[in-house]
């Protein structure tokens, strides 16, 4: 992780769409804010590259890695499809940088950082 932080540069990225998605392993769904084709690209190209070295026996294989931001989640799904269509009805496109990378642990409570290394590459 440390390696790739050091050698990619950060990524610029741009939010352009409001998507209810289903849950991948369980029941309900999420509410994801998506980038552009081309922040899709770079934020994709940083994932693959995680997943070269000790991390790819972690890789879900089974779940396609899509690039977003969440920012809800319900076991009723409808109420995922609800939120995103409001949100679309006044959605802008937000900009930003990935200046950094964190391994986080998803089943404590909150989610715990493990580790984080700032993006260097130029």
């Amino acid at each position: 992780m440390a390696a790739v932080g050091a050698a990619l540069a950060p990524i610029p990225f741009r939010v352009v769409r409001v998507q209810a998605v289903r849950d991948a392993i369980g029941p309900g769904g999420h509410v994801f804010l998506l980038p552009d084709e081309q922040s899709t690209a770079r934020i994709t190209a940083m994932h693959d590259r995680l997943y070269e070295g000790e991390l790819r026996g972690y890789l879900r294989q089974d779940i396609a890695f899509v690039p977003h931001v969440t920012v809800a989640a319900d076991r009723d799904f409808g109420l995922c499809e609800t939120l995103a269509e409001r949100l679309t009805a006044d959605f802008r496109a937000i900009t930003g940088i990935i200046s950094g990378i964190e391994l986080v642990d998803v089943e404590s409570t909150p989610v715990a950082t493990l580790h984080q290394c700032p993006l260097q590459g130029t």
